[in-house]
């Protein structure tokens, strides 16, 4: 089987740039997470769906995924999932504590390493102004810094690492190096 490294966070952190730079070399499939059909609905359950019933979703994503990641393992591949559980749980967390009482991820593929990457909110907020199309989530810069404490709050082997001040090519040397271990 081959090895799963997770790259997780808040958003502005560097999760999709750090997960693509580490697939660069070819050693690793990237796959980013929701998949199929939760993916293309994304748009659709953020608008529409409450909170808990928005929790459901994700982590039916997080399952279909799951299944398609223990496939590409089982076939020999290493894989770096961008996002995965914990920014389920955090960001529905921050919307809404209950979650934490109906939260679990038994169902799911266990990664060899599961980062979270964090960083400090002045630059996050300007990290994420010059995407093009900022999600009004994003925007808010008060339920960001309260999903990052949740990433803190989470049960889970993660290696936290802060991308504040670091490049991209920087933050995956710290985490090839992690990985060697």
């Amino acid at each position: 089987m081959g090895l799963l490294i997770c790259v997780d966070g808040i958003d502005g952190a560097g999760k999709t740039t750090v997960a693509k730079k580490l697939c660069a070399n070819g050693d690793f499939h990237y796959f980013q997470s929701p998949s199929g059909p939760f993916k293309w609905l994304r748009k659709w359950a953020d608008r529409w769906l409450p909170p808990l019933k928005r929790y459901k979703f994700y982590m039916w994503g997080n399952v279909f995924s799951s299944i398609q990641i223990w496939w590409l393992l089982k076939r020999g591949k290493s894989v770096v999932c961008d996002r995965f559980w914990a920014s389920t749980v955090a960001y529905h967390v921050a919307m809404d504590k209950r979650i934490l009482g109906v939260h679990h991820y038994r169902l799911l593929v266990k990664p060899s390493l599961y980062f979270i990457l964090e960083v400090r909110s002045d630059i996050r907020n300007k990290r994420i102004l010059k995407r093009p199309e900022s999600k009004k989530a994003e925007k808010n810069s008060v339920f960001l810094d309260r999903v990052a404490v949740v990433f803190r709050e989470l049960d889970g082997s993660f290696q936290y690492l802060d991308t504040s001040g670091k490049t991209p090519k920087e933050v995956v040397r710290e985490i090839i190096s992690i990985t060697r271990k």
